[in-house]
């Protein structure tokens, strides 16, 4: 974190989250020593994630990959992580028990990000949409 932080502008503002249930003071003692020895501050802040219906919250992502809105970096293609993250996420269904951290994840940065994106009604002549790449699939 304190490495991708150095690559920022300062101008930028870059905020960490982390779920509450996973921090203690061993975690926070650590990151304060990466801190101080990168010479960064990280803007951490402690998310509460309602563990309930987590599978109907990681639903909610299906239309954003149905219009093509979620994209993949490329270079990370062959990345462990990455194809780790795709194969939790086509394991999800009612009653899996395979790890979703990655979905979750996913799923708690869209809620954030759904902020800062409105879906105001707008003249037909204007696009409906602010961000992101529209895809037709059908020809009505």
């Amino acid at each position: 974190m304190c490495e991708v932080r150095k690559q920022i502008p300062q101008s930028a503002n870059m905020i960490f989250q982390y779920e509450s249930q996973f921090w203690n003071d061993e975690v926070g003692r650590n990151i304060e020593e990466a801190e101080d020895a990168h010479g960064v501050t990280l803007n951490i802040m402690k998310v509460d994630n309602p563990n309930t219906n987590k599978l109907g919250r990681i639903l909610k992502m299906v239309p954003y990959f149905q219009n093509s809105r979620i994209y993949y970096n490329e270079a990370l293609k062959s990345h462990n992580d990455t194809q780790v993250g795709i194969m939790q996420l086509c394991a999800i269904e009612e009653g899996s028990t395979e790890k979703d951290d990655s979905p979750d994840a996913d799923q708690q940065a869209i809620a954030a990000l759904e902020k800062y994106t409105g879906s105001a009604r707008r003249p037909k002549t204007e696009k409906s949409y602010k961000v992101g790449r529209m895809k037709q699939t059908y020809n009505w």
